[in-house]
């Protein structure tokens, strides 16, 4: 089964980046990931995002603060 492509980008919300990837296609499903030391989308999910993106849009942010987001965000 071939892997599939994952797009990788990085958005400004209210001056802060939120890094997000995305693949598949189909109704979309959002993967948040919880908090922790080294907490981020991609690598707490890595098991689930190919598997859904068979047959779901999948995306899965980096939360503000975490992984390749803006970190030191206001609370």
């Amino acid at each position: 089964m071939p892997t599939k492509t994952i797009t990788e980008r990085t958005l400004r919300v209210n001056g802060k980046d939120i890094f997000v990837a995305d693949t598949g296609a189909g109704p979309p499903v959002v993967l948040l990931h919880g908090g922790g030391p080294g907490a981020s989308g991609v690598s707490n999910y890595a098991r689930n995002i190919e598997p859904l993106a068979e047959n779901f849009r999948v995306i899965v942010p980096d939360l503000p603060g975490y992984g390749r987001s803006t970190k030191g965000v206001d609370r």
